[in-house]
């Protein structure tokens, strides 16, 4: 038997604590002990979402009391629910991951977007097949629930 993180964030991991999901729900993800707080933004079907994190203000310090502040300059993330748990959906085309290693500085992609491209590389995308087919798809498990917002950060570490 595997056992860690807190048990609270295992039992309320990938539950959906509403009927419909609608723009403007909570969503929460868990770590370890931690948890941060996200919105939906965009809501495809019930099964295709996209949320943002919200910004998250510590209120005192060494607390769990937080103001919680949508952003619209947060990167959205788009999920897909396969089965009972939400993935992040990762689309990588060759052209995007071959420039993200010969990548020039002030050029027009983002830091975090070749970031993330370079990690997905990192993941165990077989290249040869990327070039083959020229598109390939990553799913990334995401241990998330729909319907509370709720920011934790377990200060004993």
């Amino acid at each position: 038997m595997k056992l860690y993180g807190s048990l609270d964030n295992r039992l309320m991991e990938n539950q959906q604590f509403v009927d419909e999901i609608k723009v403007g729900d909570g969503a929460t993800e868990y770590y370890y002990s931690d948890s941060h707080a996200y919105e939906v933004v965009e809501v495809k079907d019930q099964k295709h979402i996209g949320i943002r994190r919200y910004d998250a203000k510590n209120k005192a310090a060494y607390a769990n009391e937080w103001t919680l502040t949508s952003n619209e300059d947060n990167p959205i993330t788009y999920l897909v629910k396969r089965g009972k748990y939400w993935y992040e959906e990762h689309i990588v085309n060759f052209k995007d991951y071959e420039f993200a290693y010969n990548h020039i500085p002030g050029t027009k992609y983002k830091d975090d977007e070749i970031d993330k491209l370079i990690w997905l590389g990192n993941q165990g995308i077989d290249i040869e097949k990327l070039k083959e087919k020229g598109v390939i798809k990553k799913y990334t498990k995401r241990n998330i629930s729909i319907g509370i917002a709720r920011e934790y950060y377990d200060w004993s570490f």
